[in-house]
């Protein structure tokens, strides 16, 4: 299994880290869940699957990407963010 490191607008993280838990799941299974259902081809999806699916790519339409509104983090970005591994 593969390691994918990904970058959310905050928005976007904030709903679907409620939606995990509200599913009772932890971020990354929640995620992975959805990526998982949404590269289906032809199966049939739950209706949760569903709107969690729509959800999230109309959270994503909402506040989209612009070129340099992401970049590299400095230590100090990354210590707001809680992503140290310490």
């Amino acid at each position: 299994m593969k390691t994918v490191s990904i970058t959310l607008e905050d928005d976007l993280y904030e709903a679907a880290e409620a939606q995990a838990v509200r599913n009772r799941k932890s971020l990354g299974d929640f995620l992975r869940d959805v990526f998982v259902s949404g590269l289906r081809h032809g199966s049939a999806k739950t209706p949760s699957e569903t709107t969690t699916l729509n959800a999230l790519w109309q959270l994503a339409d909402a506040h989209p990407l612009t070129p340099g509104s992401v970049g590299p983090l400095n230590r100090e970005d990354c210590y707001e963010r809680g992503l140290s591994r310490h």
